[in-house]
C-alpha cells in the first residue's frame, strides 16, 4: 500500500489545474478584451510579477510624459509653455510619497488585429484600488 501512495499523489498533482487568476489579472483581462478588435481571440501568454504602484511611481510616469512633450516642442516658439512643462516635470520628479495606490503588472497576450492577423502584444498595466485599469 505504501508504494502506491506516492504514485497516487503524483497522479493527483499532475491533474490539478493551473492557479486561478488574481483579481488584478482578471481586471486586466477584462480591460484587454473590452478594447480588443476580436475579444474571442484573446489568449493570455504571460503575466509579470505584481508590484506595488505608489504615488511616487505615478508622478514619475507623469513626469516622463511631460518631459517627452517638452522634447517634442523643441522648435516651438512658445517658450513660456515649454518652461511650464519642464517646471511641472521637475516638481513631479521630486515627489517622494510611497503610499500604495494600486498594483502594476506586465501582461503578454495574443489577439487578432483589425485585419484578422493573430499578433503578440504586451503592456504594463496599473490596476487602481477601485478596479480602474490604465495601460502605461
Amino acid at each position: 500500500m505504501k508504494p502506491l501512495l506516492p504514485v497516487l499523489l503524483l497522479a493527483l498533482l499532475s491533474c490539478s489545474t493551473s492557479p486561478s487568476l488574481t483579481i488584478e489579472q482578471q481586471t486586466i483581462e477584462a480591460y484587454v478584451k473590452a478594447s480588443a478588435n476580436d475579444p474571442s481571440s484573446y489568449e493570455a501568454v504571460r503575466w509579470g510579477k505584481a508590484a506595488a504602484y505608489t504615488r511616487r511611481d505615478s508622478a514619475a510616469t507623469a513626469a516622463a510624459v511631460l518631459s517627452a512633450r517638452y522634447s517634442a516642442t523643441a522648435n516651438s516658439p512658445d517658450i513660456e509653455g515649454r518652461a511650464k512643462l519642464i517646471k511641472e516635470a521637475i516638481r513631479l520628479e521630486n515627489i517622494t510619497d510611497t503610499t500604495r495606490i494600486g498594483t502594476q503588472l506586465t501582461h503578454a497576450y495574443r489577439g487578432k488585429n483589425k485585419v484578422g492577423a493573430l499578433v503578440l502584444d504586451s503592456a504594463h498595466f496599473v490596476v487602481y484600488k477601485p478596479g480602474k485599469v490604465v495601460r502605461l
